[in-house]
């Protein structure tokens, strides 16, 4: 064997050695790249998750405000009734006492007495608007303890509207006014 011959097979086996090393290489950095597309899609999907569970937060959000505008609206149709019949009550309670005045008492007489019925009908309607507004301010009273109980009680903001049935503003506007 000559110093050539071993200098070739010396050559030739680095070559080798490094065709392994490559071939280690490449399957090294397949196995990361692997790991690598592995990774991102589990971030893929858990932002997905997220992105879902929002959406359906918004809907459930949705729903919740369609379900308290639905109440609400309920709730100023009856109140329209209630005025339209009370309204009609007191026309026809004018009209009876204006049609009893006109027949048993003539001429100016009959002004003056129109005068004073028209004038204790609408100390009746004073009377039974005072009367209203004293209810609505037990109602809030009542409305307000119950907020106060519940917030103390641990119960949040939302959970406090969705249980009496009220805006979340009204519950946070006692709130700031009672702390």
């Amino acid at each position: 064997m000559t110093s050539f011959d071993g200098l070739l097979f010396t050559l030739i086996s680095i070559g080798g050695v490094l065709i392994v090393i490559s071939f280690f290489a490449i399957r090294s950095n397949k196995k990361q790249s692997i790991k690598n597309v592995q990774s991102a899609s589990e971030q893929e999907e858990s932002t997905y998750d997220e992105v879902r569970n929002k959406i359906l937060e918004l809907n459930e959000y949705g729903e919740y405000l369609k379900s308290e505008l639905d109440g609400k609206h309920k709730e100023l149709l009856f109140l329209y009734q209630m005025l339209n019949e009370k309204d009609k009550e007191l026309r026809e309670k004018n009209q009876h006492a204006q049609s009893t005045v006109t027949e048993h008492v003539p001429g100016q007489a009959a002004e003056h007495v129109t005068k004073q019925v028209t004038d204790m009908n609408q100390e009746n309607v004073e009377q039974e608007d005072f009367e209203q507004d004293e209810i609505e301010q037990y109602r809030d009273m009542q409305y307000n303890k119950k907020i106060i109980e519940l917030s103390i009680s641990g119960y949040s903001n939302q959970e406090i509207a969705r249980q009496l049935n009220i805006g979340t503003g009204q519950v946070e506007l006692v709130l700031n006014l009672f702390k």
